[in-house]
């Protein structure tokens, strides 16, 4: 029973980190916001944004999935984000934000 528990405790350990924002935004708790049928999480400063989508499956419509991030990096941060701008993928997605002065 104890040897299954090492690994099992293990897994654990690094499932945690999946859905906090890194290093970059430590201490930040994030937003979780819904839209078109996904959760996200929303970390972000004065000039990044960084999104990971914390609900499962995989989205199969890639303009929706598009618009429905920068939609939440706006509603979370209050500036304006270019998907032409964001890099990433299914999970996690990042990119510049315009905020005004």
């Amino acid at each position: 029973m104890d040897r299954c528990l090492l690994p099992l405790l293990c897994a654990l350990l690094l499932l945690v980190g999946c859905n906090t924002g890194g290093l970059d935004f430590a201490g930040q708790t994030g937003t979780d916001i819904d839209r078109a049928g996904m959760t996200f999480r929303v970390f972000h400063d004065a000039e990044r944004a960084r999104v990971i989508r914390t609900s499962m499956g995989r989205p199969r419509n890639v303009p929706l999935f598009r618009a429905a991030v920068v939609s939440v990096i706006e509603e979370a941060s209050g500036c304006t984000a270019d998907a032409a701008d964001l890099q990433g993928d299914w999970n996690l997605v990042e990119g510049p934000i315009k905020c005004p002065p």
